[in-house]
């Protein structure tokens, strides 16, 4: 399999986990993908209660410091659209959508597309931030935050949920800014980058 980064990678397994490595930038996929319909079946099971509503405005206040004027996108919302609902709160315009529960984009173009933990549910990465770039406004910003991959990742939790397939690190990142032509800001701490 080859990586975004056109490099080879190589096949491992952790635990029950099978997966492919790039050994160059370390970009992690894993081998075997849900389909959809399970996909789906997963995400019915998300519960959406004053514990989320806590997170995602906890989520809001991280990545409202790197939010352009204008309107965004709430890219892979889920059952609920809360981020923009907070947003649309805070006088931040915030349209949502989700491949399986809002599925029409309302408009053709963004100052920001925001995907909060869901880059992680991503096959194929590269195609799809080329996809979201296409909605970017000049100078308008791709907001990302999912798990960065840890050193030890034997028992991380992100490999756990079968609904995740791809993991990055820093370098891979980087990477990805370069294959898809954008500048890249790390904010490591809260497990969040930005291509510009």
């Amino acid at each position: 399999m080859q990586c975004f980064c056109n490099n080879i990678m190589e096949f491992c397994k952790i635990n029950d986990h099978e997966l492919f490595i790039c050994p160059n930038c370390g970009h992690i996929r894993k081998k075997n993908i849900l389909k959809e319909e399970l996909q789906k079946e997963r995400y019915d099971k998300h519960i959406c209660d004053d514990g989320y509503l806590k997170y995602m405005n906890k989520v809001y206040n991280k990545i409202s410091r790197y939010l352009n004027p204008g309107v965004s996108l709430d890219y892979g919302c889920g059952q609920i659209h809360a981020l923009s609902d907070i947003m649309n709160d805070n006088n931040n315009v915030c349209d949502y959508y989700d491949l399986f529960y809002y599925n029409q984009i309302k408009k053709d173009i963004y100052d920001n597309v925001i995907l909060i933990e869901v880059i992680e549910h991503i096959e194929d990465v590269k195609e799809e931030i080329l996809k979201i770039k296409e909605m970017l406004a000049d100078k308008g910003k791709i907001i990302i935050m999912t798990n960065f991959i840890p050193n030890n990742i034997n028992n991380w939790w992100y490999l756990r949920d079968t609904t995740h397939v791809s993991f990055l690190n820093e370098s891979s990142i980087l990477k990805l800014g370069i294959v898809v032509d954008m500048d890249v800001m790390i904010d490591k701490e809260n497990n969040i980058f930005v291509l510009t």
